[in-house]
């Protein structure tokens, strides 16, 4: 079997958990420093991804949020973010609904 080069690893993905308000209420290392933001941000509420989410993107991620509402998940898509800086990140969705 042929090993791959470049193995996905957690400290690599980016998770968050986030609700349907916008409000980002966790999020990993990995995902804070994507985004630029820290622990501090999201502990004060200032981290929302619907205001992280790019204009060309929002139409995409709402239909997203929808589809996770309505049957529990949504299949990964590609959309983007902006970082703190104003910069833009590009970034693989997917979601789970969960209570």
């Amino acid at each position: 079997m042929k090993k791959d080069p470049a193995p996905v690893r957690r400290e690599h993905l980016g998770i968050t958990t986030w609700n349907a308000e916008g409000a980002i209420v966790a999020s990993n290392e990995a995902f804070l420093r994507m985004v630029q933001y820290d622990r501090e941000d999201v502990a004060s509420g200032r981290v929302r991804w619907r205001d992280m989410t790019t204009p060309e993107w929002r139409e995409r991620t709402e239909r997203a949020l929808a589809k996770v509402m309505q049957t529990g998940t949504v299949q990964p898509f590609e959309s983007e973010m902006f970082r703190k800086d104003g910069t833009r990140v590009p970034v693989l969705l997917a979601g789970r609904f969960s209570k």
